[in-house]
């Protein structure tokens, strides 16, 4: 696939909402740059509504960064206060746990390698 510059505004990213009839979060995530654009990387937008709890591991390395809002994050077992102007990197392969327990998270997310089309973590 050609790389070319792409622009993406917020409002025109395509958004994936979580709820907790489906699983453990209110959330609402925003796919900004994306695999189909050709990149190396995916860029995601996240709001997080409190109180959140949630697991897993990425197959990708993964950035955390807070633009607002504060939480804790553990990868592998280690525990980071997570706030405003906070970036964490999670390891591919790393177990990871994020919480929110006062006031809405915003978040943005960078994968590398992008995540496959349709999926969303």
């Amino acid at each position: 696939m050609e790389k070319v510059p792409v622009r993406v505004h917020f409002s025109e990213a395509p958004a994936v909402e979580y709820t907790k009839a489906d699983g453990p979060i209110d959330a609402v995530s925003r796919r900004l740059i994306r695999q189909e654009h050709g990149a190396n990387l995916g860029v995601h937008h996240g709001t997080v509504q409190p109180p959140a709890d949630y697991s897993g591991s990425f197959r990708e390395d993964v950035a955390m960064y807070a633009l607002g809002g504060t939480g804790t994050v553990w990868v592998d077992g280690q525990e980071f206060s997570f706030g405003e102007g906070d970036a964490i990197l999670i390891p591919g392969g790393s177990q990871y746990r994020h919480t929110v327990e006062d006031a809405e998270q915003t978040i943005l997310i960078v994968f590398s390698p992008p995540p496959s089309p349709g999926k969303h973590h």
